[in-house]
């Protein structure tokens, strides 16, 4: 059962990586005696407040730290410091947030999205890292491009789409245009959306993420390929539709078989969840299956 949720943002604190500021959240397990340590990594298009019902809900399994992204959440992006938002550079970036963070600890790690191909690269490129890491839990992520279910049209299309949109001037002219508030009025009015208040949330959020960082990485995963280091863990693959009908999940099983040495899945119940800000406590407690309760009870 979810407790009463209580303002988080006194567990909300500054970080400073790498010559970025950004912020991270530090949540203590609302059970005292619980002391396993919780690590999630989001993804695109996201903030620290937009996960924050998902980290309650796991807060109750352990002590629970979820960092800013470098151009994501409102954190420094990357071309602050002069370099290209690879997903080697999210690897360094987050190899050396564990090191900083967790020192000797144990950790169980939850990669959203493309915070779990981040994951994944990392582990591949710290395997003394690896050895730190209890469990690996993927939700909505992906390995391969081939998981996502797009045909060649429009992949090629995406593709291009995004490189342009990930220079600087196209970028500049695109967020003006497209993140103005009365072009998202427009927008709602011919789409017939009655929450409007929604919307405003969701433009809020994506404010305050980079659009060439975001355009970069979505093009990087539309030509990724994580498949050729192995890594010595098990892999919890937490099957959603938070994503819609956008990834290919039989791929993507093929695709983390290759990489980890073991793999395991467990399926959400079909809830209201959505990648939105209609994401609440209620909807994800109720979409874990008993299954994976039980397990996250054992969390060490």
């Amino acid at each position: 059962m979810v407790k009463k949720a209580v303002s988080a943002s006194r567990f909300i604190l500054p970080l400073y990586m790498n010559k970025l500021k950004g912020r991270m959240l530090l949540l203590p397990s609302e059970d005292s005696g619980k002391r396993s340590e919780i690590l999630v990594v989001y993804g695109q298009k996201s903030t620290i407040e937009k996960w924050l019902p998902l980290c309650k809900v796991l807060s109750i399994y352990g002590n629970v730290t979820m960092p800013d992204m470098p151009g994501f959440g409102g954190m420094d992006s990357f071309y602050k410091i002069h370099e290209k938002p690879t997903i080697s550079n999210y690897s360094d970036y987050l190899a050396a947030f564990i090191k900083l963070r967790y020192k000797r600890k144990k950790i169980n790690i939850v990669g959203l999205s493309f915070g779990f191909v981040v994951v994944t690269r990392m582990l591949q490129d710290y395997p003394e890292l690896a050895k730190k890491v209890n469990l690996v839990f993927c939700v909505s992520g992906l390995a391969h491009s081939d998981d996502i279910d797009l045909d060649n049209f429009d992949l090629y299309r995406n593709r291009a789409f995004t490189n342009i949109l990930s220079r600087n001037l196209p970028a500049s002219i695109y967020k003006k245009a497209i993140y103005h508030p009365q072009i998202v009025k427009l927008a709602n009015y011919l789409g017939k959306t009655k929450d409007y208040h929604l919307e405003q949330l969701k433009l809020a959020s994506r404010r305050r993420n980079d659009i060439r960082t975001e355009m970069f990485t979505s093009n990087q995963l539309l030509k990724l390929d994580n498949c050729q280091k192995q890594v010595d863990l098990t892999v919890y693959n937490i099957i959603s539709d938070i994503h819609g009908n956008m990834l290919d999940n039989a791929k993507l099983e093929q695709h983390l078989q290759i990489i980890f040495s073991k793999y395991k899945a467990y399926k959400l119940k079909k809830t209201t969840i959505s990648n939105n800000y209609e994401l609440t406590e209620e909807d994800i407690s109720a979409a874990l299956p008993k299954r994976l309760v039980n397990f996250l009870t054992k969390l060490i």
